[in-house]
């Protein structure tokens, strides 16, 4: 399984993609999976695809508004 680095918190995680995680940004909480690390960053800003299982749907967050990250 291919593993993704990402930044809680000021933590450096590695998590393992398509697998399912509870995510929670400011002010919204996700269960889904993230998909990629889209591979580029806007003003040190790195953002990350995901695809919820409520809407079913891809949806962009941004590392550095990421509160928490757990696996289900």
């Amino acid at each position: 399984m291919s593993k993704i680095k990402i930044r809680v918190q000021d933590t450096i995680t590695e998590i393992e993609k398509n697998e399912r995680y509870y995510i929670e940004v400011e002010g919204r909480t996700f269960i889904g999976t993230i998909l990629e690390n889209m591979d580029f960053d806007y003003d040190g800003r790195v953002f990350f695809y995901i695809l919820t299982e409520e809407e079913n749907e891809d949806y962009q967050i941004v590392e550095d508004e990421i509160k928490k990250i757990k696996k289900l």
